[in-house]
């Protein structure tokens, strides 16, 4: 139990301050929070909380996750559990449980965000899988512009309209109104780039406008194209992994203070069965009892002895009222003569 409740509390600390120190990183030395800057305020109307930069949000909020996963070993480490209770165990465990929920959840709102999911079949097109012109503009160009995204040149296009795809190597006539644009720059998303957005829709044969065309900040900050984006993809790709393994730690830990518990629970003494209960309530008899010998306190010995010495007197033929002649008396011979 001793190894058990040393190994989970150490493996729970060191995993607990990688993952965050990895959280932390990634989140400001790779890439920026909020990178784009402001969004339309009308974007928010059925948010309590809103963000678009689910990506890095969600890396603070794993961040303090794995923060009081290092509280919850420091406390179990420095004031281990009594050894004669196992709630500590079972209260530690269960904050790795709810630690590890937390964490599936942002892990499944990541594979949605990156469209994993959807690349398993298991929902519909969502996130970075989604080729709808709401969804992600980078999908959207290699579903119906039947070419994949493999070199950075090719992130110079435009697709709003599915049967005008135009490549980044297409040659455009000198009267053609189409505008492509570089969607791997990140003021191609940004709200001071979004008139040129929209000429670049309409000329395609859209009729956007401000309000009916939508913002790319997700498939920005979800980084959909490795190529076009390739910083953003590398650190999604990067807290998916610290999220799996944040996941996998949590569990683990769990179940060590489970089986720490469960260890406790087999060492601890089983309640006895009535019969057993009354054999241990009745007195135990003395060795002489046992061995069938008559045990009697001393008064009850001495009145024995003189109750003995009575009897013999009263058995005696000679009558204890006649005097006995003494033992020097001597009869005279004219006593025998008759």
């Amino acid at each position: 139990m001793g190894f058990l409740h040393l190994f989970s509390t150490i493996f729970s600390i060191v995993m607990s301050v990688l993952l965050c120190a990895g959280f932390i990183v990634i989140s400001f030395v790779f890439v920026t929070f909020d990178e784009l800057g402001e969004f339309p305020a009308e974007l928010c109307d059925k948010n309590l909380i809103c963000f678009y930069d689910r990506s890095v949000g969600y890396a603070y909020i794993q961040a303090v996750l794995c923060l009081l996963g290092l509280v919850v070993g420091m406390v179990a480490i420095w004031t281990p559990p009594n050894k004669e209770t196992r709630d500590g165990y079972r209260v530690s465990g269960l904050f790795h449980i709810l630690f590890a929920v937390g964490h599936f959840i942002l892990f499944y709102s990541r594979l949605e965000g990156m469209g994993w999911i959807s690349d398993w079949s298991l929902v519909e097109d969502k996130g970075c899988a989604d080729p709808d012109i709401t969804g992600d503009p980078f999908h959207r160009y290699e579903t119906y512009g039947g070419k994949p995204l493999n070199a950075e040149s090719d992130c110079f296009f435009n697709a709003f309209e599915t049967t005008m795809v135009t490549h980044g190597d297409t040659v455009l006539d000198e009267n053609s109104t189409i505008i492509k644009l570089d969607w791997s720059k990140a003021d191609t998303f940004k709200m001071s780039s979004r008139s040129a957005m929209i000429q670049a829709a309409n000329s395609v044969g859209g009729s956007y406008n401000d309000l009916t065309l939508p913002y790319y900040y997700e498939s920005y900050y979800w980084g959909c194209s490795a190529t076009c984006l390739p910083d953003r993809s590398e650190a999604n790709t990067f807290f998916i992994l610290l999220t799996i393994a944040a996941l996998v730690t949590h569990i683990v830990v769990a179940v060590l203070n489970f089986c720490i518990a469960q260890e406790q629970d087999d060492d601890m003494p089983k309640p006895r069965n009535l019969e057993e209960t009354q054999s241990l309530l009745q007195p135990k008899p003395k060795p002489d009892e046992e061995e069938g010998v008559d045990v009697k306190a001393p008064d009850a010995e001495k009145e024995d002895e003189n109750q003995t010495e009575e009897g013999s007197v009263s058995n005696n033929p000679t009558d204890s009222s006649s005097p006995s002649p003494p033992s020097n008396f001597i009869l005279p011979r004219s006593a025998f003569l008759f």
